[in-house]
């Protein structure tokens, strides 16, 4: 699995550097382009899902993005891009 951590955390900076994010911003923003619900973002991350909200709110502030879809569609876009 280290390969798929190294993964994470290049998206974890490109996401940081894309759009402004902090480390835990990024983590759920993360979580949210991979399909998984926010309830399971927090939990892995160690927060509480009223935290977790708090992020997802600042992700869509910073991303332009008003719902968790747009947002995961905004990611897909991205990852793209990449490849």
């Amino acid at each position: 699995m280290p390969k798929e951590r190294d993964q994470e955390q290049i998206a974890y900076q490109l996401l940081s550097s894309q759009f402004k994010l902090t480390p835990a911003e990024a983590r759920i923003a993360y979580g949210i382009a991979r399909g998984e619900r926010l309830g399971v973002v927090a939990e892995r991350s160690g927060i509480a899902l009223t935290t977790a909200k708090t992020h997802l709110h600042a992700v869509f502030n910073k991303t332009g993005t008003h719902r968790q879809a747009e947002l995961a569609v905004l990611l897909a876009r991205m990852s793209e891009a990449f490849r």
